[in-house]
């Protein structure tokens, strides 16, 4: 048995938490549920927590300090992040910071709540420690590079276009397939690229590509003209496709595209 420790400053939701699963009957024991990141904190230093799903904007604590904290102290455990859309940036930070996954408030149900706990008990299975040194790794590019997702500009999409999007943003810095972002948004992955095209006016991976070029060109403009590490940090892993769709979008060689600008 997982024992899980919610971090909410709003009563409601550590109400709704309490009762959104029939806990008893699942491998996880609800170990308690506090206001803050300094509650949280004390709570584990007096009690054995494998899974904390904690808010990220919080009085007192937040929840990038708690995370911060947690990992000073070497917490064995995993940690959910539950985020709204204006919070990517904090999201973004949280995984950075060592969060293993994060949670749209808007869209948790006890379905979805249950899959994200088994997603974190593999994970603890699998060994936490060694889970967390690879995603640090991985989610280290996004810090070096320009990935705000403006929330406001997609407010008109539908949520599950904007689910993915918000995916999308925050992941386009590895390797993604379709599969990952229809699971991300728990939709059949032909009605989500259907749906995507629809609503952005492109098919989804021509979305990504796109992103991928202006986050790269911005990299080569920030000074970064090593092109094998500027294409693994937009999840592009062959410098030669890489050199062929940059070139393909602006009409240059990533080396000359650097050399222009230095000029």
């Amino acid at each position: 048995m997982h024992k899980v420790l919610f971090v909410e400053d709003e009563a409601v939701m550590r109400m709704a938490f309490h009762k959104m699963l029939n806990w008893d009957e699942t491998e996880f024991i609800l170990a308690g549920a506090v206001a803050n990141g300094r509650e949280a904190l004390k709570y584990i230093a007096e009690n054995p927590v494998d899974i904390v799903v904690t808010d990220l904007v919080m009085p007192v604590m937040d929840g990038l300090t708690l995370i911060k904290s947690l990992r000073e102290q070497n917490f064995a455990g995993i940690i959910l992040v539950l985020s709204n859309y204006t919070d990517f940036e904090h999201v973004r930070k949280a995984l950075i910071g060592g969060a293993a996954d994060y949670i749209l408030k808007l869209e948790i149900d006890g379905a979805m709540l249950l899959k994200q706990l088994k997603s974190a008990a593999v994970m603890l299975e699998a060994g936490a420690g060694a889970w967390h040194k690879e995603a640090t790794e991985a989610a280290a590019a996004i810090e070096h590079k320009d990935s705000f997702f403006e929330a406001e500009a997609f407010k008109d999409c539908r949520p599950d276009v904007r689910n993915a999007l918000f995916f999308i943003h925050l992941h386009f810095s590895k390797k993604l397939t379709l599969d990952e972002i229809a699971e991300s948004v728990n939709l059949n992955k032909s009605y989500i690229c259907r749906l995507f095209k629809q609503e952005m006016g492109k098919p989804m991976f021509e979305y990504i590509n796109d992103l991928r070029m202006e986050k790269a060109a911005a990299l080569i403009a920030a000074g970064d003209t090593y092109i094998r590490g500027v294409a693994a940090s937009v999840g592009i892993d062959d410098p030669f496709y890489f050199c062929r769709l940059f070139k393909k979008y602006y009409d240059v060689a990533p080396s000359v595209y650097a050399k222009k600008l230095a000029e």
